[in-house]
C-alpha cells in the first residue's frame, strides 16, 4: 500500500503529514519550526515540482509514504491513478491520496518570495500556516496511519 499526502507543492503540508506518519515528527510537541527542520525537504523550494511523487520512507507497517504536488489539480490526479489501475487491469489500485492542503494564496506567496530571492520571507510565512494547521493535519494523518 502507498500513501501520498498531496497538497500544493508537496513540501509544505503534504512534508509535514509525512512526517508526522512516519514519527519523525511528533504531534505531542506541537508545531515549531525547530521539529520542521528535522523534516528532509521541508519548505525547500528545489524540490517544488507539481506533478513529482517524492518518496519520503516506509512506516512500521511496510507502507510506501510519499508526497506529491498537485498545484490546484487534485481531481486530475485522482482520475490519473484511476486511470492507471484500468491500464495495469486492477479495479482498484492500492494507493490512498490524501489532500492536507490549504489555502492556495499562501503558497503562491511562497513561490513568488523564492522568485524574487526573497526566500526567507516565504519561508517565515509557510511556517507560520503550518503552525496554523497542524493539529488538522495530524488528525487527517492519524485515520491513514492504521489503514490495513
Amino acid at each position: 500500500m502507498i500513501v501520498i499526502y498531496c497538497c500544493v507543492t508537496g513540501v509544505h503540508d503534504a512534508q509535514i503529514a509525512a512526517g508526522i506518519h512516519l514519527g519523525i515528527l511528533q504531534p505531542d510537541y506541537g508545531a515549531t519550526r525547530i521539529q520542521f527542520k528535522h523534516m528532509e525537504g521541508y519548505n525547500n523550494y528545489a524540490y517544488y515540482q507539481t506533478g513529482g511523487i517524492r518518496v519520503v520512507g516506509r512506516d512500521g507497517s511496510g507502507r510506501t509514504v510519499a508526497t506529491l504536488g498537485v498545484a490546484r489539480d487534485m481531481d486530475v490526479v485522482l482520475e490519473t491513478v484511476n486511470s492507471l489501475g484500468r491500464i495495469w487491469g486492477k479495479e482498484k489500485v492500492d494507493i490512498h491520496l490524501v489532500d492536507v492542503g490549504r489555502p492556495y494564496w499562501k503558497t503562491m506567496i511562497w513561490s513568488l518570495c523564492h522568485k524574487l530571492k526573497l526566500p526567507n520571507l516565504g519561508n517565515c510565512l509557510m511556517d507560520g500556516h503550518i503552525r496554523g494547521e497542524f493539529t488538522r493535519i495530524a488528525k487527517l494523518v492519524e485515520k491513514y496511519q492504521s489503514l490495513d
